[in-house]
Protein backbone atom coordinates (compact mmCIF):
# COMPACT_ATOMS: atom_id res chain seq x y z
CA UNK A 1 0.00 0.00 0.00
CA UNK A 2 2.79 2.32 1.02
CA UNK A 3 4.72 1.74 -2.47
CA UNK A 4 1.43 2.28 -4.54
CA UNK A 5 1.01 5.48 -2.51
CA UNK A 6 4.90 6.25 -2.99
CA UNK A 7 4.21 5.84 -6.72
CA UNK A 8 0.87 7.89 -6.68
CA UNK A 9 3.23 10.59 -4.95
CA UNK A 10 5.77 10.91 -7.37
CA UNK A 11 3.74 10.36 -10.90
CA UNK A 12 3.03 13.11 -13.13
CA UNK A 13 -0.12 11.91 -14.28
CA UNK A 14 -1.53 11.12 -10.83
CA UNK A 15 -0.84 14.10 -9.11
CA UNK A 16 -2.29 16.15 -12.07
CA UNK A 17 -5.29 14.70 -11.68
CA UNK A 18 -5.49 15.06 -8.42
CA UNK A 19 -4.95 18.41 -8.63
CA UNK A 20 -8.43 18.30 -10.74
CA UNK A 21 -9.93 15.74 -8.48
CA UNK A 22 -9.60 18.08 -5.84
CA UNK A 23 -10.84 21.16 -8.60
CA UNK A 24 -14.03 18.35 -8.39
CA UNK A 25 -14.37 19.36 -4.89
CA UNK A 26 -14.98 23.10 -6.10
CA UNK A 27 -17.64 21.79 -8.52
CA UNK A 28 -19.19 19.45 -5.86
CA UNK A 29 -18.98 22.13 -3.11
CA UNK A 30 -18.79 25.60 -4.38
CA UNK A 31 -20.62 25.29 -7.59
CA UNK A 32 -23.88 24.31 -5.86
CA UNK A 33 -23.15 27.49 -3.73
CA UNK A 34 -22.62 30.07 -6.76
CA UNK A 35 -26.04 28.70 -8.46
CA UNK A 36 -27.92 29.26 -4.90
CA UNK A 37 -25.84 32.16 -3.71
CA UNK A 38 -25.81 34.46 -7.14
CA UNK A 39 -28.07 35.56 -9.97
CA UNK A 40 -28.01 34.46 -13.61
CA UNK A 41 -25.84 37.66 -14.57
CA UNK A 42 -23.19 37.17 -11.63
CA UNK A 43 -23.16 33.56 -12.54
CA UNK A 44 -22.48 34.15 -16.19
CA UNK A 45 -19.54 36.93 -15.08
CA UNK A 46 -18.04 34.06 -12.73
CA UNK A 47 -18.44 30.92 -15.30
CA UNK A 48 -17.15 33.97 -18.31
CA UNK A 49 -13.92 34.65 -16.02
CA UNK A 50 -12.23 31.49 -17.29
CA UNK A 51 -12.66 32.62 -21.16
CA UNK A 52 -11.51 36.36 -20.18
CA UNK A 53 -8.13 34.97 -18.60
CA UNK A 54 -7.54 32.93 -21.74
CA UNK A 55 -8.33 35.44 -23.80
CA UNK A 56 -5.26 37.31 -21.62
CA UNK A 57 -3.48 34.47 -21.84
CA UNK A 58 -2.74 34.87 -25.25
CA UNK A 59 -0.30 37.64 -24.67
CA UNK A 60 1.93 33.95 -24.03
CA UNK A 61 1.45 33.86 -27.60
CA UNK A 62 2.79 30.40 -27.88
CA UNK A 63 6.66 31.08 -26.00
CA UNK A 64 5.27 29.06 -22.96
CA UNK A 65 4.79 25.72 -25.01
CA UNK A 66 7.86 25.95 -27.20
CA UNK A 67 9.98 26.99 -24.11
CA UNK A 68 8.84 23.61 -22.78
CA UNK A 69 10.11 21.66 -26.01
CA UNK A 70 13.54 23.51 -25.65
CA UNK A 71 13.74 23.24 -21.80
CA UNK A 72 13.50 19.35 -22.83
CA UNK A 73 15.94 19.55 -25.27
CA UNK A 74 18.32 20.88 -23.74
CA UNK A 75 17.87 18.92 -20.80
CA UNK A 76 18.26 15.95 -23.32
CA UNK A 77 21.76 17.40 -23.39
CA UNK A 78 21.12 18.91 -27.24
CA UNK A 79 23.72 21.93 -28.31
CA UNK A 80 21.03 23.17 -30.69
CA UNK A 81 17.30 23.61 -31.07
CA UNK A 82 16.22 23.31 -34.80
CA UNK A 83 13.81 25.76 -35.67
CA UNK A 84 11.55 23.50 -38.22
CA UNK A 85 11.31 20.12 -39.61
CA UNK A 86 13.86 20.40 -42.08
CA UNK A 87 16.58 21.16 -39.62
CA UNK A 88 14.78 18.49 -37.48
CA UNK A 89 15.69 15.97 -39.81
CA UNK A 90 19.07 16.97 -40.34
CA UNK A 91 20.22 16.63 -36.62
CA UNK A 92 21.81 13.48 -35.94
CA UNK A 93 19.70 11.92 -32.90
CA UNK A 94 20.49 12.99 -29.15
CA UNK A 95 22.33 10.49 -26.96
CA UNK A 96 21.64 10.59 -23.58
CA UNK A 97 23.58 12.57 -21.63
CA UNK A 98 24.53 15.47 -18.78
CA UNK A 99 21.87 18.61 -19.32
CA UNK A 100 23.34 21.54 -21.43
CA UNK A 101 23.42 23.66 -18.73
CA UNK A 102 25.06 26.75 -20.23
CA UNK A 103 21.93 26.54 -23.12
CA UNK A 104 19.37 25.87 -20.32
CA UNK A 105 20.90 29.14 -18.80
CA UNK A 106 21.14 31.78 -21.27
CA UNK A 107 17.36 30.06 -22.14
CA UNK A 108 16.31 31.37 -18.74
CA UNK A 109 18.07 34.95 -19.31
CA UNK A 110 16.42 34.97 -22.41
CA UNK A 111 12.50 34.38 -21.33
CA UNK A 112 13.29 36.66 -19.00
CA UNK A 113 13.14 39.68 -21.11
CA UNK A 114 10.23 38.09 -23.28
CA UNK A 115 7.98 37.63 -20.18
CA UNK A 116 8.01 40.97 -18.67
CA UNK A 117 6.83 42.17 -22.62
CA UNK A 118 4.21 39.77 -22.57
CA UNK A 119 2.49 40.16 -18.93
CA UNK A 120 2.57 43.80 -19.90
CA UNK A 121 0.67 42.77 -23.40
CA UNK A 122 -1.73 40.35 -21.04
CA UNK A 123 -2.53 44.14 -19.68
CA UNK A 124 -3.29 46.24 -22.60
CA UNK A 125 -5.84 43.15 -24.09
CA UNK A 126 -7.71 42.85 -20.68
CA UNK A 127 -8.05 46.70 -20.68
CA UNK A 128 -9.70 46.53 -24.57
CA UNK A 129 -10.78 43.63 -25.80
CA UNK A 130 -11.27 42.30 -22.40
CA UNK A 131 -13.88 45.55 -21.59
CA UNK A 132 -15.58 44.62 -24.81
CA UNK A 133 -16.19 40.99 -24.61
CA UNK A 134 -17.32 41.23 -20.90
CA UNK A 135 -19.62 44.64 -21.47
CA UNK A 136 -23.18 42.62 -22.03
CA UNK A 137 -22.70 40.83 -18.98
CA UNK A 138 -21.93 44.67 -16.97
CA UNK A 139 -24.97 46.58 -18.86
CA UNK A 140 -27.40 43.21 -17.90
CA UNK A 141 -25.73 43.71 -14.20
CA UNK A 142 -26.71 47.23 -14.18
CA UNK A 143 -22.93 47.71 -14.10
CA UNK A 144 -22.81 46.13 -10.82
CA UNK A 145 -19.96 47.64 -8.54
CA UNK A 146 -18.58 44.20 -7.31
CA UNK A 147 -18.58 42.97 -11.07
CA UNK A 148 -16.54 45.40 -12.06
CA UNK A 149 -13.87 45.59 -8.98
CA UNK A 150 -13.54 41.74 -9.52
CA UNK A 151 -13.02 42.51 -13.73
CA UNK A 152 -10.26 44.98 -12.07
CA UNK A 153 -8.74 42.64 -9.94
CA UNK A 154 -8.53 40.16 -13.09
CA UNK A 155 -6.19 42.16 -14.94
CA UNK A 156 -2.96 41.86 -12.22
CA UNK A 157 -4.07 38.43 -11.61
CA UNK A 158 -2.99 37.82 -15.49
CA UNK A 159 -0.23 39.92 -15.34
CA UNK A 160 1.13 37.33 -12.41
CA UNK A 161 0.08 34.84 -14.22
CA UNK A 162 1.50 35.60 -17.51
CA UNK A 163 5.31 35.39 -15.17
CA UNK A 164 4.25 32.32 -13.76
CA UNK A 165 4.25 30.28 -17.56
CA UNK A 166 7.91 31.26 -17.90
CA UNK A 167 8.87 29.20 -14.18
CA UNK A 168 6.11 26.73 -14.81
CA UNK A 169 7.22 26.05 -18.44
CA UNK A 170 11.11 25.58 -17.01
CA UNK A 171 10.17 22.82 -14.12
CA UNK A 172 7.70 21.04 -16.95
CA UNK A 173 10.78 21.12 -19.33
CA UNK A 174 13.06 19.47 -16.78
CA UNK A 175 11.08 17.34 -15.95
CA UNK A 176 9.40 18.29 -12.22
CA UNK A 177 5.84 17.79 -13.76
CA UNK A 178 4.76 16.03 -10.67
CA UNK A 179 6.18 18.03 -8.00
CA UNK A 180 4.08 21.33 -9.84
CA UNK A 181 1.10 19.40 -10.24
CA UNK A 182 0.95 18.74 -6.49
CA UNK A 183 1.70 22.16 -5.21
CA UNK A 184 -1.34 22.95 -7.80
CA UNK A 185 -3.59 20.11 -5.58
CA UNK A 186 -2.64 21.75 -2.39
CA UNK A 187 -3.22 25.33 -3.64
CA UNK A 188 -6.80 23.62 -4.67
CA UNK A 189 -7.77 22.29 -1.78
CA UNK A 190 -7.06 25.66 -0.02
CA UNK A 191 -8.97 26.73 -2.92
CA UNK A 192 -12.29 25.24 -2.18
CA UNK A 193 -11.69 25.35 1.35
CA UNK A 194 -11.68 29.50 0.86
CA UNK A 195 -14.27 29.45 -1.58
CA UNK A 196 -17.15 28.01 0.44
CA UNK A 197 -16.12 29.97 3.33
CA UNK A 198 -16.35 33.37 1.55
CA UNK A 199 -19.85 31.85 -0.05
CA UNK A 200 -21.54 30.92 3.53
CA UNK A 201 -20.23 34.67 4.57
CA UNK A 202 -22.62 35.62 1.38
CA UNK A 203 -19.42 37.70 0.01
CA UNK A 204 -19.74 38.64 -3.80
CA UNK A 205 -17.30 37.39 -6.25
CA UNK A 206 -15.00 40.14 -6.00
CA UNK A 207 -13.77 38.77 -3.10
CA UNK A 208 -13.41 35.04 -4.97
CA UNK A 209 -11.46 36.50 -7.23
CA UNK A 210 -9.49 38.27 -4.74
CA UNK A 211 -8.18 35.20 -3.40
CA UNK A 212 -7.41 34.00 -6.97
CA UNK A 213 -4.76 36.89 -7.32
CA UNK A 214 -3.32 36.09 -3.69
CA UNK A 215 -3.10 32.42 -4.80
CA UNK A 216 -1.33 33.12 -8.19
CA UNK A 217 1.53 35.31 -6.20
CA UNK A 218 1.99 32.90 -4.04
CA UNK A 219 2.20 29.66 -6.56
CA UNK A 220 4.48 32.25 -8.46
CA UNK A 221 7.24 32.91 -5.52
CA UNK A 222 6.77 28.98 -5.62
CA UNK A 223 7.71 27.85 -8.72
CA UNK A 224 10.62 30.23 -9.61
CA UNK A 225 12.26 29.19 -5.92
CA UNK A 226 11.92 25.60 -7.51
CA UNK A 227 13.67 26.22 -10.79
CA UNK A 228 16.25 28.52 -9.03
CA UNK A 229 17.01 25.78 -6.53
CA UNK A 230 17.59 22.68 -9.35
CA UNK A 231 20.26 25.48 -10.65
CA UNK A 232 21.98 25.72 -7.69
CA UNK A 233 21.62 21.86 -6.90
CA UNK A 234 23.34 21.38 -10.01
CA UNK A 235 26.00 23.99 -9.10
CA UNK A 236 25.10 26.52 -11.86
CA UNK A 237 25.68 30.40 -11.42
CA UNK A 238 23.46 32.44 -13.30
CA UNK A 239 26.13 35.19 -14.04
CA UNK A 240 24.33 37.81 -15.81
CA UNK A 241 20.27 38.16 -15.67
CA UNK A 242 19.85 40.25 -18.27
CA UNK A 243 21.68 38.14 -21.32
CA UNK A 244 19.70 37.79 -24.36
CA UNK A 245 20.94 35.05 -26.26
CA UNK A 246 20.07 35.99 -30.18
CA UNK A 247 20.35 32.03 -31.31
CA UNK A 248 18.31 30.67 -28.90
CA UNK A 249 15.55 33.39 -29.49
CA UNK A 250 15.74 32.47 -33.44
CA UNK A 251 14.69 29.25 -32.77
CA UNK A 252 12.04 30.09 -30.06
CA UNK A 253 10.77 32.56 -32.65
CA UNK A 254 10.90 30.39 -35.32
CA UNK A 255 8.04 27.93 -33.91
CA UNK A 256 6.63 30.62 -31.56
CA UNK A 257 4.93 33.21 -33.84
CA UNK A 258 3.07 30.21 -35.70
CA UNK A 259 2.35 28.89 -32.60
CA UNK A 260 1.17 32.29 -31.02
CA UNK A 261 -0.95 32.44 -34.17
CA UNK A 262 -2.42 29.21 -33.67
CA UNK A 263 -3.37 30.28 -30.04
CA UNK A 264 -5.39 33.03 -31.14
CA UNK A 265 -6.92 30.95 -33.22
CA UNK A 266 -7.62 27.95 -31.25
CA UNK A 267 -8.80 30.55 -28.89
CA UNK A 268 -11.40 31.32 -31.06
CA UNK A 269 -12.21 27.68 -31.57
CA UNK A 270 -12.50 26.72 -28.04
CA UNK A 271 -13.85 30.09 -26.20
CA UNK A 272 -15.61 31.55 -29.20
CA UNK A 273 -19.23 29.62 -28.31
CA UNK A 274 -19.36 31.15 -24.83
CA UNK A 275 -18.05 34.60 -26.25
CA UNK A 276 -21.18 34.67 -28.93
CA UNK A 277 -22.89 32.96 -25.90
CA UNK A 278 -21.90 36.56 -23.12
CA UNK A 279 -23.72 38.65 -26.04
CA UNK A 280 -26.96 36.95 -25.61
CA UNK A 281 -30.15 39.13 -23.68
CA UNK A 282 -31.28 36.23 -21.76
CA UNK A 283 -29.35 35.54 -18.68
CA UNK A 284 -30.94 32.33 -17.44
CA UNK A 285 -30.30 31.12 -21.52
CA UNK A 286 -26.57 32.47 -20.78
CA UNK A 287 -26.02 31.23 -17.70
CA UNK A 288 -27.40 27.72 -18.39
CA UNK A 289 -24.56 27.65 -21.66
CA UNK A 290 -21.68 29.12 -19.83
CA UNK A 291 -22.57 25.98 -16.95
CA UNK A 292 -22.53 23.48 -19.07
CA UNK A 293 -19.23 24.46 -20.76
CA UNK A 294 -17.68 25.03 -17.24
CA UNK A 295 -18.45 21.11 -16.39
CA UNK A 296 -16.79 20.41 -20.12
CA UNK A 297 -14.08 22.50 -19.53
CA UNK A 298 -13.44 20.79 -16.38
CA UNK A 299 -13.74 17.44 -17.71
CA UNK A 300 -11.64 18.42 -20.85
CA UNK A 301 -8.93 19.53 -18.23
CA UNK A 302 -9.06 15.93 -16.54
CA UNK A 303 -8.80 13.97 -19.87
CA UNK A 304 -5.58 16.18 -21.12
CA UNK A 305 -3.69 15.31 -17.96
CA UNK A 306 -2.56 11.90 -18.87
CA UNK A 307 -1.05 13.11 -22.28
CA UNK A 308 0.18 16.92 -21.59
CA UNK A 309 1.70 15.96 -17.95
CA UNK A 310 3.99 13.22 -20.25
CA UNK A 311 4.70 15.88 -22.61
CA UNK A 312 8.10 16.16 -22.05
CA UNK A 313 8.70 12.60 -22.65
CA UNK A 314 7.49 12.86 -25.96
CA UNK A 315 9.94 15.75 -27.07
CA UNK A 316 12.30 13.32 -25.33
CA UNK A 317 11.79 10.52 -27.43
CA UNK A 318 11.27 12.64 -30.65
CA UNK A 319 14.37 14.48 -29.91
CA UNK A 320 15.64 10.73 -30.00
CA UNK A 321 13.83 9.75 -32.87
CA UNK A 322 12.54 6.73 -30.73
CA UNK A 323 9.12 6.55 -33.68
CA UNK A 324 8.26 3.15 -31.99
CA UNK A 325 8.37 3.95 -28.43
CA UNK A 326 6.96 7.15 -29.72
CA UNK A 327 4.06 5.68 -31.01
CA UNK A 328 3.40 3.48 -27.71
CA UNK A 329 3.36 5.95 -25.29
CA UNK A 330 1.47 8.65 -27.20
CA UNK A 331 -1.36 6.00 -27.58
CA UNK A 332 -1.34 5.10 -24.06
CA UNK A 333 -1.44 8.52 -22.74
CA UNK A 334 -4.19 9.64 -25.11
CA UNK A 335 -6.11 6.20 -25.10
CA UNK A 336 -7.03 7.11 -21.05
CA UNK A 337 -7.80 10.57 -22.05
CA UNK A 338 -10.29 9.37 -24.36
CA UNK A 339 -11.53 6.95 -21.68
CA UNK A 340 -12.25 9.75 -18.80
CA UNK A 341 -13.67 11.82 -21.01
CA UNK A 342 -16.79 9.46 -22.62
CA UNK A 343 -17.21 8.59 -19.33
CA UNK A 344 -17.70 11.98 -17.76
CA UNK A 345 -19.71 13.40 -20.61
CA UNK A 346 -21.74 9.80 -19.84
CA UNK A 347 -22.53 10.54 -16.38
CA UNK A 348 -23.46 14.32 -17.54
CA UNK A 349 -25.46 13.60 -19.95
CA UNK A 350 -27.71 10.77 -17.65
CA UNK A 351 -27.76 12.43 -14.50
CA UNK A 352 -26.47 15.45 -14.44
CA UNK A 353 -30.11 17.46 -14.40
CA UNK A 354 -31.40 15.04 -12.18
CA UNK A 355 -28.58 15.80 -9.64
CA UNK A 356 -29.13 19.94 -10.34
CA UNK A 357 -32.96 19.15 -9.58
CA UNK A 358 -32.67 16.99 -6.35
CA UNK A 359 -30.18 20.19 -5.04
CA UNK A 360 -33.00 22.32 -5.75
CA UNK A 361 -31.05 24.75 -7.96
CA UNK A 362 -32.27 26.60 -11.13
CA UNK A 363 -29.60 26.26 -13.73
CA UNK A 364 -29.42 23.37 -16.07
CA UNK A 365 -27.84 21.89 -18.55
CA UNK A 366 -28.47 22.78 -22.13
CA UNK A 367 -31.06 20.08 -23.64
CA UNK A 368 -29.74 17.24 -25.31
CA UNK A 369 -29.28 17.71 -28.52
CA UNK A 370 -27.17 20.64 -27.76
CA UNK A 371 -25.24 18.45 -25.49
CA UNK A 372 -24.07 15.67 -27.51
CA UNK A 373 -23.73 18.05 -30.50
CA UNK A 374 -20.80 19.88 -27.86
CA UNK A 375 -19.81 16.58 -26.86
CA UNK A 376 -19.18 14.91 -30.63
CA UNK A 377 -17.26 18.57 -30.93
CA UNK A 378 -14.89 18.19 -27.61
CA UNK A 379 -13.85 14.56 -28.21
CA UNK A 380 -12.91 15.03 -32.38
CA UNK A 381 -10.93 18.40 -31.27
CA UNK A 382 -9.11 16.69 -28.28
CA UNK A 383 -7.75 13.80 -30.52
CA UNK A 384 -6.31 16.49 -33.26
CA UNK A 385 -4.67 18.63 -29.96
CA UNK A 386 -3.17 15.70 -29.20
CA UNK A 387 -1.74 14.48 -32.29
CA UNK A 388 -0.84 18.34 -33.03
CA UNK A 389 1.38 18.50 -29.87
CA UNK A 390 3.26 15.02 -31.38
CA UNK A 391 3.85 16.76 -34.50
CA UNK A 392 5.29 19.96 -33.64
CA UNK A 393 8.00 18.21 -31.31
CA UNK A 394 9.99 18.87 -34.52
CA UNK A 395 9.27 22.81 -33.92
CA UNK A 396 7.44 22.85 -37.05
CA UNK A 397 4.11 24.80 -36.93
CA UNK A 398 1.91 24.23 -39.82
CA UNK A 399 -1.34 24.52 -38.68
CA UNK A 400 -1.77 28.32 -38.03
CA UNK A 401 -3.92 28.70 -41.40
CA UNK A 402 -6.42 26.38 -40.79
CA UNK A 403 -6.56 26.84 -37.13
CA UNK A 404 -6.91 31.00 -37.91
CA UNK A 405 -9.67 30.32 -40.52
CA UNK A 406 -11.51 28.38 -38.19
CA UNK A 407 -11.87 31.03 -35.14
CA UNK A 408 -12.50 33.38 -37.06
CA UNK A 409 -15.52 31.44 -39.18
CA UNK A 410 -16.80 30.24 -35.91
CA UNK A 411 -17.01 33.61 -34.44
CA UNK A 412 -18.30 35.43 -37.54
CA UNK A 413 -20.70 32.73 -38.73
CA UNK A 414 -21.63 32.59 -34.95
CA UNK A 415 -22.76 36.22 -34.56
CA UNK A 416 -25.03 36.06 -38.20
CA UNK A 417 -26.69 32.71 -36.73
CA UNK A 418 -26.96 33.00 -33.17
CA UNK A 419 -30.17 35.26 -33.94
CA UNK A 420 -31.61 32.72 -36.41
CA UNK A 421 -31.28 30.05 -34.15
CA UNK A 422 -29.74 30.46 -31.00
CA UNK A 423 -27.59 28.40 -29.04
CA UNK A 424 -28.04 25.13 -31.59
CA UNK A 425 -26.81 27.54 -34.10
CA UNK A 426 -23.56 28.67 -32.29
CA UNK A 427 -22.62 24.89 -31.59
CA UNK A 428 -23.43 23.60 -34.73
CA UNK A 429 -21.57 26.08 -36.53
CA UNK A 430 -18.77 25.21 -34.28
CA UNK A 431 -18.67 21.60 -35.24
CA UNK A 432 -19.13 21.88 -38.81
CA UNK A 433 -16.00 24.20 -39.12
CA UNK A 434 -13.80 21.95 -37.20
CA UNK A 435 -14.56 18.81 -39.47
CA UNK A 436 -14.00 20.65 -42.25
CA UNK A 437 -10.64 22.02 -41.27
CA UNK A 438 -8.81 20.86 -37.71
CA UNK A 439 -10.35 17.22 -37.15
CA UNK A 440 -7.99 15.80 -39.52
CA UNK A 441 -5.55 17.48 -40.80
CA UNK A 442 -3.29 17.27 -37.32
CA UNK A 443 -3.94 13.39 -37.32
CA UNK A 444 -2.98 13.09 -40.77
CA UNK A 445 0.08 15.25 -40.02
CA UNK A 446 1.22 12.98 -37.00
CA UNK A 447 0.53 9.78 -38.81
CA UNK A 448 2.82 10.51 -41.27
CA UNK A 449 5.76 11.86 -39.02
CA UNK A 450 5.41 8.96 -36.85
CA UNK A 451 5.37 6.88 -40.33
CA UNK A 452 2.01 4.80 -38.87
CA UNK A 453 -0.26 4.17 -41.95
CA UNK A 454 -4.01 5.14 -40.85
CA UNK A 455 -5.52 1.28 -40.79
CA UNK A 456 -2.13 -0.16 -38.65
CA UNK A 457 -2.74 3.47 -36.33
CA UNK A 458 -6.86 2.15 -36.06
CA UNK A 459 -5.73 -0.96 -34.26
CA UNK A 460 -2.90 -0.28 -32.73
CA UNK A 461 -3.54 2.60 -31.03
CA UNK A 462 -6.83 0.82 -29.13
CA UNK A 463 -4.31 -2.58 -28.61
CA UNK A 464 -1.54 0.03 -27.04
CA UNK A 465 -4.52 1.77 -24.80
CA UNK A 466 -5.99 -1.31 -24.11
CA UNK A 467 -2.85 -3.32 -22.98
CA UNK A 468 -1.93 -0.16 -21.20
CA UNK A 469 -4.53 -0.29 -18.66
CA UNK A 470 -4.69 -4.19 -18.28
CA UNK A 471 -0.75 -3.83 -17.02
CA UNK A 472 -2.05 -0.83 -14.00
CA UNK A 473 -4.70 -3.17 -13.33
CA UNK A 474 -2.39 -6.37 -12.88
CA UNK A 475 0.20 -4.27 -11.03
CA UNK A 476 -1.67 -2.08 -9.02
CA UNK A 477 -4.72 -4.08 -8.21
CA UNK A 478 -4.32 -7.80 -8.75
CA UNK A 479 -0.97 -8.49 -7.49
CA UNK A 480 -2.05 -6.09 -4.17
Amino acid sequence: MMNMLKRVYHSPTMMSWASYFIRFGSALFVLPLILKLFTPVEQSFWFFINTIIGFAMLADSGFGGTLVRAVSYFHAGAEYLPRNKKEYDEIDKIEQGEPHFRNLVNLLTTANRIYIYLALFAVLILSTGGIAAVWNIFELSGHQTDIWVGYLIVIPYCFVMILEVKWSSLMRGLGYVAEEARFGAFQGLIRVIVFIVLLLLKLSVAYLIGFMLIEAIIRFFYLRWFVLKWFKEHEVVIENKRYFDPVIFRSIWAATWRTGLLFWGAYGIQSGTSILASQLDDPIMMANFLFTMRLFTFILNIARAPFYTNVPKIYKLAAEKDTGNLRKKSSEYMFIGFGVMIAGFVVLALFGNSLLEMLAIDTRFVPFGIFMIIAVTEILDLHASFHATIYTSTNHVPFVLPATISGALIILLGFQIMPLYGILGIVATKFVIQFMFNNWYAPALSLRLLKWPLFKYLYQFPNYGVSFMKEIVQTNIIKR
